[in-house]
């Protein structure tokens, strides 16, 4: 996906699980097969800063704060890119796909979270990025989540590869109109 499609997909998820945290107790009422899907979305939308339901200006403005910084964490992953959005103006020099989007970068700004919960940017940023993470993981090339451990299938001179192991959702290929879909 480029930068475009991972901002509007990442933003599309958070608005409609802030949505649905706002709206718990309707939701579960009348779908009780969602309890524990809402239960975990309650608990996820705690720990991002939000201890209520109320909506007021707090509220909206420490939203759209984190939505920006889990916009720049979506962003931040494709820095092995020198063509991504964020590469053109920071470029880390590894191949693509392989340390960037490995799972040590999300873990680690969990940690620093949990090591100072005052810190509660750094796990807005582990969300963007690990949410980049995930809809790549939907694509042909997929995401070695444990890279180095877990690598890539290279194919011939045209710098293609695939996941190794099992790879079961492909759904769009980088590039093409299914990506756009």
């Amino acid at each position: 996906m480029n930068g475009k499609h991972h901002v509007m997909c990442t933003n599309v998820m958070l608005i409609s699980s802030a949505v649905c945290y706002v709206m718990n107790d309707r939701i579960i009422n009348d779908k009780k097969d969602l309890k524990p899907i809402m239960h975990v979305n309650d608990i996820i939308w705690q720990a991002i800063g939000f201890h209520d339901r109320d909506i007021s200006i707090e509220h909206v403005l420490l939203f759209f704060s984190f939505l920006l910084v889990a916009t720049i964490g979506t962003l931040f992953v494709d820095c092995d890119s020198k063509t991504s959005t964020i590469g053109r103006f920071i470029y880390v020099p590894v191949e693509h796909r392989t340390w960037m989007h490995a799972i040590y970068t999300p873990v680690i700004f969990m940690i620093i979270w949990f090591s100072n919960q005052l810190l509660v940017v750094s796990l807005w940023f582990a969300i963007g990025w690990f949410l980049h993470e995930f809809m790549d993981s939907f694509s042909v090339c997929g995401v070695s989540y444990f890279y180095p451990f877990v690598g890539y299938r290279h194919f011939g001179n045209s710098g293609a590869k695939m996941k190794r192991g099992i790879h079961i959702f492909r759904i769009y290929r980088s590039g093409e109109k299914s990506e756009t879909l």
